[in-house]
C-alpha cells in the first residue's frame, strides 16, 4: 500500500478504503482531490518496461526519464524477472507515470500478480528520488526459466546503455 506522509498530504484525514477490483493498490483514497494532487508517481523499471518506447507503445505517456539502480537487491529470472533482497544492486529506469496508467499497466494479466515496494533509487548525477518498484511476492523458480525472455530483457538492457558486466549476467 502507498502511504503519503500526512505534513505533505492535507486530505490525509480521508479514510482509506478496499478496492474492490483487486488491483495492484489494493487500496484507493476516496478524495479525488487527493488522487489529482498526487497524480505523477515515480516507478522504477528493471525489466523491458524499462525502454520508454515501450511504454509509449502501450498508449502511456511516461516523463522524467532516467537511468537509475537500486541497492540491495538483486534480479531473479524463472519465467518472469522479479527483484529478490539481498545484497546486490539493480539497474534499470525511473521514470513519472500518473496513478490511472500504473492501473492500466498492472491490470495486464501477464504482470497482474507484481506488488508494489518503495524503493530508493540512485541516478548517475547522485541524486535520489523514492519510487514504487513492482515485485512478486514469491520469486520465480529457476527451473522455470524463459531463455527467451532473458534473452529479451538482455538486449532491452544493451539499448538502455547499462552496464555491460550487468547486462552479461541477465542471461548467464
Amino acid at each position: 500500500m502507498l502511504w503519503i506522509p500526512a505534513a505533505n498530504n492535507p486530505a490525509a484525514s480521508q479514510e482509506l478504503h478496499p478496492r474492490r477490483s483487486g488491483d495492484w493498490r489494493g487500496f484507493s483514497l476516496r478524495s479525488e482531490a487527493l488522487n489529482a494532487q498526487w497524480e505523477n508517481v515515480s516507478v522504477f523499471f528493471y525489466v523491458q518496461l524499462m525502454d520508454a518506447e515501450a511504454l509509449q507503445g502501450k498508449s502511456l505517456r511516461p516523463s522524467h526519464v532516467r537511468q537509475a539502480d537500486v541497492d540491495r537487491f538483486k534480479m531473479t529470472l524463472g519465467a518472469r524477472a522479479t527483484l529478490v533482497p539481498v545484497d546486490g544492486r539493480v539497474y534499470g529506469s525511473i521514470m513519472r507515470l500518473t496513478y490511472g496508467e500504473i492501473d492500466e499497466l498492472y491490470s495486464e494479466p501477464s504482470v497482474s500478480a507484481y506488488r508494489p515496494e518503495s524503493v530508493l533509487a540512485q541516478m548517475a548525477d547522485g541524486s535520489a528520488d523514492l519510487a514504487l518498484c513492482f515485485i512478486l511476492p514469491t520469486p520465480p523458480a529457476r527451473a522455470s526459466r524463459n531463455f527467451e525472455y532473458a534473452t529479451a530483457l538482455q538486449a532491452v538492457a544493451r539499448k538502455m546503455r547499462l552496464p555491460e558486466i550487468y547486462v552479461a549476467r541477465i542471461v548467464g
